[in-house]
Formats: structure tokens, sequence, C-alpha cells
């Protein structure tokens, strides 16, 4: 009441001894008292002046400008300056301002005339008065608005109540909410008010919804459009207002937000989304998340993953979650939640109050998209951006987004914090029992784990079962014949054991069966059985494709897939000579399996002439007599009568030998004869127990054996026979060392 000049009613409310409250109203007590019956009075009779005015009657315009001079007249000097001023004062101009430039349009020039000139002697008039103080403390808001809450944001449903307590110059019709935006030091920052949607059928432009700011020449800062949003901003005392039409949609008809105009740091926003985490890396995500899927997009609506989220929006129930990949990086970019509400959107301060509460102001912009765009709300501190988009459109979703927005150059760091998050998430999950698995931890009923004795009583016996022992571990190649309808066969197994003498690391090495069919799908078989339970693999570039790079015959086109859980770790390679599934047991201290040296499982040369071996080394086994060598730097050496050979040639590099070949003691055969892929056969037999079965075959002519290649992680053998220029054949073995 003593704002609006009627201190004498005001005086007669205080509460005896309330000096506190009397001294308020003296200070602002103008020349003489103000009733406030008559303040509505004259309210009143000024607004229906107006409605005649625009209505059509020109009296009404009369009418508005004596009430106006009479308004002058009886307020003065003070009382005009004061906040029954800026309420009774400016009422009127607008709807004059907009009658002439109605009779301007229709001809009526002289009552255009008038009207502007009366206009332009209308005066200054004060910025409508708030009650609204920048800075407030929780308790002074929560006070004002009668409400409670301990969130950084606080609302009431009761908006014209809070209109009217804060003085705000905008209409309570249509006004959702009101919410409170608080600082780091609990001090009110900014304001906003919620309008219903559908508020532009009534409100088409911002200047209609300020139109008591308007009324008021209140400056104005600009008028910033963006898709599906009409803004006009004004400077308002200490405040910056900006008043928001929506067109349509979003859950909003209009916002107004009182603030400083840059918005204060959001409280620091989670990074942990529940069953999805920006600092988990992409794939860890992708397997709790999509094992089936392998993208850098990854999209579910699997139940299970969703009701384990952190829901931001309670108001609304996730239908889909998705997550994105940081190019080229094991990180996750983004998480979202989308939401697909069978009824009409609720309200905006429901649908984000939650968030709001916990996060602090927002950012409202409108964005345009391939849906006809959405009203953005977002928050962000230094590492996170959260986003939320309403859209325009009723048939598309709602949207909520958490990025990470730190710098590239943080790239490094963050992978390194990452995967140790990784770490300790899977140490949880091994500790209380509850790990990841998925990928087999079995090949052909041998299983990570057992030990020799297990896995030997488990083997069938027979001629065609040979076994051998390899560096920690043991060879088992099947060499009997196969059904006519197996459209794959094992032909080898191959067992690493620990310091323990358990499997830790299973390798099947499997070949077309001749039920195959053409072509190499067949592997695809064995690939689907892995896919089936461990998901999409990851593809990766196969060690095998250098393998047989400089051998001669086709080029060889090979490709690996990877699977990794909390247990184990699988490989899977193929390429036109067969496939390979190794398994890898990863233990609590070694997430990526256990460390095992390159797999090796094949002799590494003739005799004492092996491959790694320095030429020094070699010269002491050949009684220090160093060889004659070839034109390109190969040794000549001969071996004794005993050996299969007749000859060796042996190459270096760095002072190694890098590449053994043996020249077989000559058979007589007849060249061209098939029966040269049966002396291939015949030497690979004898030595079925060192080489196991043949990785690669090379066919000349009518599908003639040439060659067969076998090889493992360190070395590549090949057995072949080639045709000399005088028409004789030889028969060779070739060890070669594989680039680490």
């Amino acid at each position: 009441m003593a704002r609006f000049g009627d201190q004498d009613a005001a005086r007669k409310l205080v509460e005896p001894g309330d000096a506190d409250t009397l001294r308020q109203i003296e200070a602002l007590a103008l020349d003489r008292s103000y009733p406030l019956e008559w303040t509505r009075l004259a309210a009143l009779l000024m607004h229906h002046a107006q409605i005649r005015l625009a209505t059509g009657d020109i009296d009404g315009g009369t009418e508005v400008v004596v009430l106006h001079k009479q308004l002058k007249g009886v307020l003065g000097g003070k009382a005009a300056k004061s906040d029954l001023g800026a309420a009774l004062l400016p009422r009127g101009r607008e709807a004059l301002a907009r009658a002439a430039a109605s009779w301007q349009e229709d001809k009526k020039t002289e009552l255009a005339d008038q009207a502007n000139t009366i206009l332009a002697a209308w005066g200054d008039t004060p910025a409508p008065p708030l009650a609204l103080r920048y800075g407030i403390s929780r308790e002074q808001v929560q006070q004002a608005l009668g409400i409670t809450g301990k969130e950084r944001s606080i609302a009431t449903e009761q908006a014209a109540r809070a209109l009217d307590v804060f003085a705000l110059p905008f209409p309570d019709e249509g006004a959702e909410a009101i919410v409170a935006c608080l600082d780091d030091a609990n001090r009110l920052a900014d304001v906003f008010v919620t309008y219903k949607a559908g508020l532009a059928d009534s409100y088409q432009e911002p200047t209609q919804l300020a139109h008591l700011l308007e009324e008021s020449k209140v400056e104005v800062l600009s008028s910033p459009k963006a898709p599906g949003l009409y803004s006009r901003v004004y400077r308002l005392g200490d405040w910056q207002c900006d008043a928001t039409i929506i067109s349509h949609g979003a859950g909003a008809g209009a916002l107004v937000h009182f603030g400083k105009g840059e918005l204060p740091a959001a409280a620091p926003l989670a990074r942990d989304l529940g069953a999805l985490k920006l600092d988990r890396s992409f794939e860890r995500n992708r397997l709790v998340a999509a094992p089936e899927q392998r993208k850098d997009t990854v999209t579910t609506g699997n139940s299970k993953l969703l009701a384990g989220m952190h829901n931001p929006l309670p108001a609304l129930k996730p239908t889909q979650a998705a997550f994105g990949r940081v190019a080229d990086h094991n990180l996750t970019s983004w998480i979202a939640l989308e939401y697909n509400p069978e009824e009409a959107l609720p309200a905006l301060h429901k649908i984000l109050l939650p968030l709001w509460g916990r996060t602090g102001t927002p950012r409202f912009e409108g964005k345009m998209d391939e849906h006809g765009g959405h009203l953005e709300c977002a928050w962000q501190d230094a590492q996170t951006r959260y986003a939320v988009w309403l859209p325009y459109e009723a048939t598309q979703p709602v949207r909520f987004e958490a990025s990470d927005i730190q710098p590239a150059d943080r790239i490094g760091k963050r992978e390194g914090s990452v995967g140790e998050s990784d770490r300790e998430e899977r140490k949880a999950r091994l500790q209380a029992g509850k790990p990841i698995l998925r990928v087999p931890r079995q090949l052909e009923q041998v299983e990570l784990g057992m030990t020799r004795a297990q896995i030997l009583e488990l083997l069938p016996g027979g001629r065609s079962v040979v076994k051998s022992d390899i560096p920690d571990g043991l060879s088992v190649t099947f060499a009997g014949e196969a059904s006519r309808e197996d459209k794959y066969i094992t032909r080898q197994l191959l067992v690493r054991f620990d310091r323990n003498g358990r499997a830790t690391e299973i390798r099947a090495r499997y070949v077309a069966g001749p039920g195959a069919g053409q072509g190499n799908a067949w592997t695809n078989l064995l690939l689907n059985t892995v896919r089936k339970t461990a998901g999409a693999p990851l593809e990766m570039a196969s060690s095998w494709s250098s393998v047989w790079a400089d051998a001669p015959g086709r080029k060889v086109v090979a490709q690996a897939y990877r699977w990794q859980d909390d247990a184990t770790l699988a490989m899977f390679q193929r390429d036109a000579g067969g496939a390979e599934l190794c398994l890898r047991d990863c233990p609590p201290d070694y997430e990526d399996g256990v460390p095992l040296p390159a797999f090796e499982c094949l002799p590494r040369g003739a005799g004492a002439v092996v491959l790694g071996m320095k030429s020094q080394q070699l010269v002491q086994e050949l009684n220090n007599v160093k060889p004659d060598t070839t034109a390109d730097g190969a040794w000549i050496i001969r071996p004794d009568a005993s050996s299969p050979y007749d000859v060796l040639l042996v190459w270096f590099d760095k002072d190694q030998v890098t590449r053994i070949v043996a020249r077989h003691t000559p058979v007589t055969r007849n060249s061209g004869s098939t029966s040269w892929g049966q002396i291939i056969t015949e030497a690979w037999t004898r030595d079925v127990r060192s080489f196991g079965w043949p990785r690669q075959q090379q066919l000349v002519g009518n599908d003639m054996l040439q060659a067969l290649g076998f090889h493992d992680e360190r070395t590549r053998v090949r057995i072949f026979w080639q045709e000399n220029d005088d028409g004789s054949v030889k028969v060779f073995t070739e060890w070669k060392e594989l680039p680490r």
C-alpha cells in the first residue's frame, strides 16, 4: 500500500511496536496520501477508455487524453516519479499510439496528427517498479513465494501470487509457474515465468506479452529471433528481462526471464547416469547396453537398461537410450534418453523442474532440426553439458542429452582416467561375484582353467590324433577323415598353460569341410556362433595379412574380430586357408588377458640352424668355419649325410638368422608328374607332429599342390617344390622370421 501512495492505510495495518515497518512506510511516503480505492478507480476509468478507443470509439481517445492530464495534475512531481506514477501514467499511451497508426492508415490524417502531438507531449514515465531484488537470500525468496526447498532452483505454481509479490509487470493469464534460481552462495540470480502452451494464440508478439514495458518506454536491448521463438530483451533497473513467445509445442507458450545477462555457472553436472556413464569407455558402455551392436552410435530400447538409468525427467518415461563414441578413441562422447509421451506433453516446468532444481539456471534457445525444430534447455559446467530438447511438433520425442565438452588436448588424460575407472568397475564386479560374462570359455570341450591331465583325458585316441608339446603348451592335430556333411572341421587344438599348469589360452584351427560349398562362407557359421552369446565383435586389422605378403601365389586377405568381457578375451581370424578362434583368460589382475609371449608352435629351423641365432653362434656350430656365400649373401651350409636335406641357405638381418631354405635330398621323380604334390604331402606327414595342420595351400596348373604353409606368431614355414631351368624338380622347406 505504501509503495503505491496509501501510507495512511498502510500505517493502520502495522502491528504495535513494529518500528521497522513504520520506518519503511515513512520512507515511501509521498506529499499526500492516495487511497487505494482512488487508484483502482482511476485505473478502471483509464482501462474503460482504452477499451472504447480500441473498439473504434473516437471519444474513448479523448477520454484517455483527459484522464492522463488529470492524473499528471493530481500526482504532482514526487508521486509522478513513484511506483504509483509508474502504475498510472503510462496507461493509455500504447492504445493511443496504435489508434494514431490506424487513423493514418485510414487517411484520417487530422486525427492521427492530433494523437501524435499528444503522444509527443506525454512526458517521461517511470519504469514499472519491481519488488524483485537481485541477490536476496534463499530464506527471503522462500518467504516471498511461500515455499521451502534446498534445491538450486525452487518453484511455485501459485504464479499469480508470485507475480504480485515480486511486482513483475507481466500478465498472470496463462502463467503456470515461477522458478527462482540461486547461485553458489544461495542468493537469487534468476527468475523465470513459464506460460501454458498455446499462449501464442493470444500473444503473437513479445511486445504484447510485455505491453506494460512497451507502454512505459523501457529501454529495449535487442529483439533476437530463433527457430520457433520470438523474443524482446529489456533493461529494467538492475535486471535484464527477456520476454519470449514460443510459437507452438515445447510444453510452453511463453517464457519470461529476469537475470543479469550472463548465466551463472551450473552446479556440477553428474556424469554417472546409472547404467551408462560418460566416464566409462565407449566399449564398456556398449557391452553393458547393446553388445549385439557394433557402431559408433548405439541405440537401444532395452527395458532393463532403461530401468537402470537415472531418469533426469521423471515426469516422462524413457523409451530409448543412445550414446556415441569420440571419433577414433574408445571414449563416450554423449549419452541420450528419448521420451515418447503417449499423451500431450506436460507443462514445461513439470518436465524440467527436477533437473532445473539440481542444476540451476538453464539457457533456452530455439534450434532447427529435420523434424521441425525444438526448444533447447541447456546447462553446462567445465566438463559436461546437459541439454533437453522439447519438440515443437507433437509427434517428435523429448530428448535429454549429456555430453562431454572437454577440449581435444585433454583426450589423452581422459583416456587414462576412463581406463582407470573401467578397471575399478571391473574389480568391483569381480569382488561382488557379478562379472559380465558373455564370451565363451570353452573350445572343443576344452575349457580355460583345465589342467593338462584333464585335457588329455578328454581327447580321443588313435593314430589320427597327433599330440605334441609346444613351448608352455600342448598341440593336438586331428588328421582323421571328415564327414561329407561337415561344413567345417577342427584340425588343430593348441593350448598354453600358466605357471600353475592351468589352461590360460586355447586356440582351435578350422578348415573347410566337404559340405562347405564354394568360397569361405563357412567361416560365418563359426563367427556367428560366438556372436550369438558375445555380441557384435570389434573388427580389427588381422596379423595374418602380413604373414604371406612376400610368398608366391595370390595375395592373402585376412580378417580379425575381437570380443572381451570381464573374464575372457576372444579373437577370431580367417582367410582363404581357414579360421582360428582363440580364447585367453582374463584374471582379476589382467583385464586384457594374461600376458603371454608370442605364440609359438612350429620348429624354428633345420637341426642346429635356427631362426634368431647370431652369426657367431652359427660359425661355432660349423666348427668355426665360415661357409661360402651366394651372390645375395646367403650362407651355403651342407649338412651331414644323416640330414634329410643336402643344402641349407641361410640369410641374416642385423646379424641374426631371419630366413632358412633347406633343399630336400633328391627323390627320383618325373618332371611335371602329379606325384610332386604327393611328395609335398609326404614331407609334411613325416613332420606332422612338429608342423601341425597346414594353414595355406598353393595350387598350380590343374589344382596340383605346389606348397603347404604353416605359421605361428614368430615363424612361417613353407614346404614346396620348384622346377629348375633344366627340367629337374627340387623340394624345399623354408623357415622365415615373422615381424613382431
